[in-house]
Order: C-alpha cells, then structure tokens, then sequence
C-alpha cells in the first residue's frame, strides 16, 4: 500500500486514487469532445436530413461537453475536500457521510438523507 499525498488520511487513499482517475479521464474525454465540437460540418453533397444528423449530433456534444464540465468540477471540489481535510462530511448536515455512499459516489458532498431531501424538494444542492 502506497503512501497518502501529504495531508490526505490513509483512509482516503483509495477515494484519492479513484477521484484522481476519474478527473484524468474526465479531462481527456472533455477534451476530445470539445475537438470534435469544434470541427467544420461538412458541407456540400448533404441533403436535409444529414445536415439535422449533424446539428442533432454537435447538440448532443455539446450537452456531453456541460456535462463532463459540471462532473469535472465535482470531483475538483472533492479532491480539494480531501486536501484541505473537509471530505467526507455533509456539507449540509455536517454528519459524516456514510461510507457506502462515498464509495458509490466519491464526489458527494451530501449524506444521504441531505440529498434526499434536495431531490425531493428540487432543490439545489447547498
């Protein structure tokens, strides 16, 4: 077993691993979705219907790129929760989260009955 990064407790060690991945991959499939966002349609010899293909596919794509960008962000958010030692905790609750739910969800920053409780009431999350 390795060591943990300064600051990081042993017990995170595999939280750390699995988040820090999750944000390479992450990172590397934003970016290869964001090359192909930024590609020329091609153009000429297409009919209307492989033009709407193509718009229907760059919206999807780009939906994929929001997506990827807001996960991004939550799993930055988590491995700056385990630096600065506040992983682990409910933000809402403050009530340690429990440790199922940390390894399904590495990045969660609610306990269950938090987030219940958000998606219930359409919440956004604290």
């Amino acid at each position: 077993m390795s060591t943990p990064p300064p600051g990081v407790p042993g017990k995170w060690l595999w939280h750390q691993r699995t988040l820090e991945r999750l944000h390479d991959e992450l990172v590397a499939a934003h970016r290869e979705h964001r090359t192909e966002a930024t590609a020329p349609l091609e153009r000429g010899g297409t009919d209307r219907v492989d033009t709407a293909d193509d718009v229907r596919e760059l919206d999807t794509l780009r939906a994929e790129i929001a997506l990827e960008g807001a996960e991004l962000a939550e799993v930055v958010a988590a491995l700056a929760r385990l630096r600065n030692g506040s992983y682990g905790f409910c933000e809402a609750t403050g009530a340690p989260i429990e440790p199922e739910r940390l390894r399904a969800v590495p990045w969660t920053r609610l306990c269950a009955a938090a987030a219940r409780r958000v998606a219930t009431r359409n919440l956004p999350p604290p």
